[in-house]
């Protein structure tokens, strides 16, 4: 099968096509293991839990700002809140919580 386009014949190949095709899935499922494998590089796997006891005058906002100073610590009432299954943002002398940190806090 032959297209003209603008004078010139083009002959159409079911070999250059495939090749083609081929390349191009080559080239697709190597970016998706490369785009993967960073997105696994730049996840922190390196999490430790931690239990604290909440002492007397304690307050959520009191053990974000302990645990991870240089963070908002409204992010961080939400992930002891979340973690705990914890409604209110209130908590009670003695109480455990168990909190899951990364590494670089």
């Amino acid at each position: 099968m032959s297209v003209y386009v603008q004078g010139r014949r083009y002959h159409w190949s079911y070999q250059k096509f495939f090749l083609n095709l081929l390349i191009i899935l080559f080239v697709i499922s190597f970016w998706m293991v490369y785009v993967s494998n960073v997105a696994k590089a730049t996840t922190n796997n390196d999490k430790k839990i931690i239990e604290i006891t909440v002492h007397h005058g304690d307050t959520l906002w009191s053990i974000a700002r302990l645990i991870a100073p240089e963070s908002d610590p409204r992010v961080i009432i939400k992930q002891i809140k979340s973690s705990n299954q914890i409604a209110s943002s209130s908590v009670v002398a003695g109480q455990k919580l168990r909190l899951e940190i990364a590494s670089n806090l």
